[in-house]
């Protein structure tokens, strides 16, 4: 029996997670984002939301004036995020980015990489972002 590369069960948790508000920790780390992404606004406009989940940090990140494209792994969290916002989500059934190199001046990860159950995995990822990142590219 082959294993998942993505243990959870994220299914179960998608209507709930689509009605989590931005406190605590999210909030936190929204709020060091956008600061974040403040101090390098010159970098670029496109943005890849690594993981994005049902939306909320992409949406948040369109709110600070990116084109932000939200991709993750889990089909029934992107359907949450389509519900509520129409823009652009892609679903990730690979271990490769859907994107072509350099498509992106930024890639945003909240709390992703916590959830991975390898080395390899992390380092892989870490590839798909050099790869689709432009060469003044920001990751965080």
């Amino acid at each position: 029996m082959q294993r998942s590369l993505y243990p959870h069960n994220y299914r179960r948790f998608s209507s709930q997670y689509s009605q989590l508000k931005i406190e605590n920790s999210y909030f936190l780390a929204f709020r060091a984002a956008a600061e974040l992404l403040e101090k390098h606004r010159n970098i670029g406009n496109k943005l890849l939301d690594f993981g994005c989940g049902t939306g909320r940090s992409t949406r948040f990140l369109k709110t600070l004036g990116f084109e932000a494209i939200g991709v993750d792994i889990s089909q029934d969290m992107l359907r949450q995020a389509q519900q509520v916002d129409q823009g652009d989500y892609c679903w990730l059934d690979s271990k490769e980015i859907p994107f072509l190199e350099q498509s992106f001046d930024v890639i945003f990860q909240s709390f992703v990489l916590l959830e991975y159950s390898s080395l390899f995995q992390m380092i892989n990822t870490f590839e798909e972002f050099n790869r689709v990142l432009c060469d003044d590219g920001l990751t965080g």
